[in-house]
């Protein structure tokens, strides 16, 4: 795992909405990453994601676990 410089904030609801979310695929977790939007920039994309590649960032906030990319995460 590697370390970031950034600090992420995860609000009360979202964990909420997360941990119900990883309930129903309990072997998933959610990803977040970064999507090329055209002339309208960058937009931030979610999914559930089962895998966890060598490079990923992974966060972890009670009893989620976030994965996101290296070049999502510097973006």
């Amino acid at each position: 795992m590697k370390k970031i410089s950034k600090k992420i904030k995860i609000t009360k609801p979202a964990i909420k909405k997360i941990t119900n979310l990883k309930n129903k695929n309990k072997t998933k977790n959610l990803r977040i990453f970064i999507k090329g939007g055209g002339c309208n920039g960058f937009q931030y994309q979610f999914h559930l994601d089962e895998k966890i590649n060598n490079d990923d960032i992974l966060i972890k906030k009670k009893n989620i676990l976030l994965i996101i990319d290296v070049i999502s995460i510097n973006i």
